[in-house]
Order: C-alpha cells, then sequence, then structure tokens
C-alpha cells in the first residue's frame, strides 16, 4: 500500500520545491554555485571523516546562496553509548587513534571531533557563525573515563 493522500493534496516533491538527488558526492555536488537557500544536517557530520568534512563544508559554502542559511545538529558523544547501558557517552575518548580503527568501521563512523574542531571548520572554510547553542554535557560521566592522550590538550568543557 502506498502514501495515502486527500484528493487534490500533491503527492511530489517538485511541488514544494524540494530535488531529491541521491546517490551524490557531497564534496562535488556538481550542482550551480549559489543555487541553494537552506542546507540541514542532522547528526551527520559526526560521521564524515575528518579530512573528508573541509571538503564537504566548502560544497556546501559554495551552494549556498548569499542569504543562505545552513542549520546544523551534531551529537558529540559515543553512538556506541546508546545501545550499551555499559557505556558512558565519553567512552570513546578513551581510545587512541590507532585503537579506535578497531571499533570504527567505515559503515558508521565516529569522527570524535569536539566542539571546538567543528567551531574551526566552519570558521575555515567561510562560514560565519550566527549563533551557536551547546547542550548541556555530563562532566561526572567524562571523569569517569581515562582519556587519551590526543584529548588532554582540550579544556573540559570542550569534552564535554
Amino acid at each position: 500500500m502506498g502514501i495515502v493522500r486527500k484528493p487534490g493534496q500533491s503527492n511530489r516533491l517538485e511541488d514544494y520545491g524540494i530535488s531529491y538527488h541521491a546517490p551524490l558526492d557531497t564534496a562535488a555536488t556538481g550542482l550551480p554555485p549559489r543555487s541553494v537557500d537552506c542546507i540541514t544536517s542532522t547528526t551527520v557530520l559526526e560521521h564524515i571523516p575528518e579530512p573528508l568534512l573541509e571538503a564537504v563544508l566548502r560544497e556546501c559554502r559554495r551552494l549556498l546562496r548569499s542569504s543562505g542559511l545552513m542549520s546544523v545538529i551534531v551529537c558529540c558523544q559515543d553512538n556506541y553509548s546508546y545501545g550499551d547501558p555499559s557505556l558512558n557517552r565519553y567512552n570513546y575518548l578513551r581510545y587512541s587513534d590507532r585503537q579506535w580503527r578497531l571499533y570504527n568501521p567505515p559503515i558508521h563512523l565516529q569522527n570524535r571531533l569536539r566542539y571546538p574542531d567543528f567551531v574551526d571548520v566552519f570558521e575555515r572554510t567561510g562560514f560565519e557563525i550566527l549563533e551557536k547553542r551547546v547542550a548541556a554535557g555530563a562532566p561526572d560521566e567524562l571523569e569517569c573515563v581515562d582519556l587519551a592522550e590526543k584529548f588532554f590538550a582540550y579544556r573540559r568543557d570542550d569534552l564535554v
């Protein structure tokens, strides 16, 4: 059974001005420059490998009209903690990059970038950040994690 619609109700994305393109290389879409009004990303950027993230955001910047906006939600916690209650949200910060590669399959990659890393890559790619909202973390959970050395350079607030 398909989607049931009321008589006269549109069932085409084009009627709403939406075009769907898949599959598509998000770092090189081939779409015309400044052809997009709005880009949204909800819990996606944390799954893009760090070396590719800048290229993806440069492409987003190229596509946006001068009046365009990009809205982003990034989840900076270990996704495995959702399915395994024995893991806390910062568990993945205990592993070195070499160790993390063993647990981090490409099909569900987690880049482990922290808040300042995301701010930095947006600024490097030419975005003007109009508003930042940071959800409260759980510092008590972070205290239970023996951090990998690479995360020592971060302020505690930036880790949570």
